[in-house]
């Protein structure tokens, strides 16, 4: 069996990199016009990560707000970005078993997250 590599878009120059919330909005539009193999790596590799972001969290105990300094955004923008990821898609394509996973695992993020 063989499967289909998703279209990738270029690597950008590193001397010019969007600021992070216009890279994650650019990424957003780009999943509205994707098709529907390209909709599947997406959903999985973001369950992948919100699940391991979860997971680190809890790991982490007391020191859990240093798992946020791994990232390039803070904290509040690293859960817009994924609330946004599950809003957009939503209104795609994408296998709804997959995003409402998505779902399920953002919302326990955001929940503990906020928690502190």
């Amino acid at each position: 069996m063989w499967c289909v590599v998703p279209e990738q878009p270029a690597p950008p120059d590193p001397k010019k990199k969007l600021p992070w919330r216009k890279r994650k909005n650019k990424y957003l539009a780009h999943l509205r016009k994707a098709n529907k193999d390209t909709l599947i790596v997406a959903a999985a590799d973001k369950l992948h990560n919100a699940r391991a972001i979860l997971s680190d969290y809890r790991a982490l105990g007391k020191r859990r707000e240093q798992l946020w300094r791994r990232f390039n955004a803070p904290k509040k923008d690293q859960l817009w970005y994924y609330g946004a990821l599950v809003t957009t898609l939503r209104e795609t394509h994408a296998p709804k078993v997959l995003v409402s996973e998505l779902e399920r695992v953002v919302n326990k993020l955001t929940k503990e997250a906020k928690r502190g």
